[in-house]
């Protein structure tokens, strides 16, 4: 018999990466880490639905739940105040023993017409992977002296 394996990759590739069935390189964790943030984080009133649910897709089913929960209220709140965000990572920091990456880079942000605000913000997206698939376990903000 033959089998499938179906290996999630990120749009853009920007450098090399290799995966097996039960391992991932620090490049694929880190190239996968800076597509899923910029789903969850570069947001408009009018693209937050179709990235929320992208994002979702690529939840591990425990996190889910919390994850939408999260998301739905936030797209509310970028609709009514025409919220527009954007991360910009200046770097990634790769754990493939623990399936982590911490993202450091900055949170801009647009209320309404007002003038764009910034801050300095961590990540970090703890990943649960078997057979090829790569989801989302995590993401959370931290507190770091970068």
């Amino acid at each position: 018999g033959s089998y499938k394996v179906v290996v999630n990759v990120p749009p853009v590739t920007k450098q090399s990466f290799w995966v097996t069935t039960t391992d991932t390189s620090e490049s694929y964790l880190a190239q996968m880490t800076d597509y899923y943030l910029s789903l969850r984080f570069d947001l408009t009133p009018n693209n937050v639905d179709y990235r929320n649910n992208l994002l979702l897709s690529v939840t591990l089913p425990s996190f889910y739940g919390s994850l939408k929960e999260n998301l739905l209220a936030e797209a509310t709140e970028i609709k009514k105040n025409e919220i527009n965000t954007m991360f910009y990572p200046i770097a990634m920091y790769p754990d493939t023993s623990h399936l982590s990456v911490l993202a450091v880079g900055n949170l801009v942000y647009w209320v309404g017409g007002s003038e764009m605000k910034q801050k300095h913000v961590s990540y970090e997206v703890q990943y649960h992977y078997s057979g090829g698939q790569l989801l989302i376990e995590s993401i959370q903000e931290v507190k770091t002296n970068a």
